[in-house]
């Protein structure tokens, strides 16, 4: 089966950020989606705002992110690719980790 991958382009209001949206399919079917927010800070900043993908477990969610961490620092002169998560979702914190992210802080709530 071949991947097919595209990315719409969704403009925000004028001064904000812009944000892509990349859909993943293998043949008819849809594998997933991640929206990735291109920051208009001036520091060349892009965020992973959300990932989602149809079943998990089988690698798909690491090669989707593998593809889309290439084509952000390809495509969009993007100097510094980041994301959140939650403490409590390891399973995502191993994955990034593997694709080649790091901590560099931890936010805190309240």
């Amino acid at each position: 089966m071949a991947a097919r991958r595209g990315a719409v382009a969704l403009n925000a209001a004028p001064g904000r950020a812009s944000a892509l949206l990349y859909r993943w399919r293998l043949g008819a079917e849809r594998v997933g989606f991640a929206v990735v927010r291109l920051d208009d800070d001036g520091m060349g900043n892009a965020q992973l705002h959300r990932i989602a993908m149809a079943r998990t477990g089988l690698g798909h969610g690491s090669t989707f992110l593998r593809q889309i961490c290439h084509m952000v620092f390809a495509l969009h002169h993007v100097g510094r690719f980041w994301l959140d998560l939650l403490p409590s979702n390891v399973h995502a914190k191993d994955v990034y980790r593997r694709i080649g992210f790091i901590q560099e802080g931890t936010m805190r709530f309240g």
